[in-house]
């Protein structure tokens, strides 16, 4: 089974929540500003944003959900 725990010292430490509400915060502000940006350029840069900032959402709350059933020993 492959080890997917990151390889740093946080690796021992779970994520704060308020981190990851920060996070979740920033995401759903640049979704809602989605809508109002007419300039395709500026659009697509808020889509990647948001899209970036999610998938190191998703890593970390995968982590905290590794450390908790002990995979990451």
């Amino acid at each position: 089974m492959r080890n997917n725990c990151l390889p740093t010292a946080i690796a021992e430490k779970p994520y704060l929540l308020d981190e990851l509400t920060y996070e979740t915060e920033c995401v759903l502000a640049i979704l809602r500003t989605i809508n109002d940006v007419s300039d395709p350029h500026t659009k697509s840069h808020l889509v990647d944003s948001a899209e970036l900032i999610g998938t190191q959402l998703l890593k970390k709350l995968e982590h905290n959900a590794r450390l908790e059933d002990g995979d990451c020993e």
